[in-house]
């Protein structure tokens, strides 16, 4: 196992093609065929691939821990379901924990609901959605307050809100939308898949 640190902004393919060349070689002596394959979490798709060609023996793979958590970045590009789903949980994250008496309702429902009340945990830049750690944990929370959110929209203070606020509106129609729920739910278990199948290459 070895491990190449590379500092100071973007590497060219060829450079991390010579640096995987010379661990080969390390390793190896004047022997390289004793190397079947090289497995590498980044520069799969050109430096792996040259290296390859090169050695027609060689069978080279990128890693599957980071292969599999690259899912999460693959679904929010791909997949407009998922990317729908998120922007939908951090539009209500963001507005029950940024509304003063919005998240006063919240807390009083979760007090009531489960005992206890806390913000919903929310990436804190847009470029965090691609993390499969901080999406997973934005859905979690969306799904095990339900109960709680999908009372904020009947309290009074909120329906005063909504006449003013048409983001208030917007909130309630999802809040109250079974399609929302279903969706969510469903990325939500594809999320957690991918996770577990992460966990487990981990632990292996």
């Amino acid at each position: 196992y070895r491990k190449a640190v590379f500092v100071g902004g973007s590497v060219p393919s060829k450079y991390a093609e010579d640096v995987l060349w010379e661990t080969v070689t390390s390793i190896c002596g004047n022997v390289v065929q004793q190397c079947v394959g090289i497995v590498a979490d980044k520069f799969k798709s050109k430096a792996l691939r040259n290296l390859e060609n090169q050695n027609h023996w060689m069978v080279n793979l990128s890693c599957q821990f980071q292969g599999v958590n690259s899912l999460i970045k693959d679904f929010s590009k791909e997949l407009p379901l998922f990317k729908d789903v998120t922007d939908n949980c951090f539009k209500i994250a963001n507005f029950v924990n940024n509304k003063s008496q919005v998240r006063s309702s919240f807390h009083k429902y979760q007090s009531q609901e489960y005992g206890h009340a806390g913000l919903l945990r929310v990436p804190l830049r847009e470029s965090e959605m691609l993390n499969c750690g901080v999406v997973h944990l934005l859905l979690e929370d969306i799904l095990s307050s339900a109960r709680a959110l999908k009372l904020v929209p009947l309290d009074e203070s909120y329906k005063v809100a909504s006449m003013e606020d048409p983001m208030a509106r917007e909130v309630a129609e999802m809040i109250g939308n079974v399609r929302f729920w279903n969706e969510l739910q469903a990325v939500h278990s594809l999320v957690k898949l991918i996770k577990d199948m992460a966990q487990e290459i981990e632990t292996e």
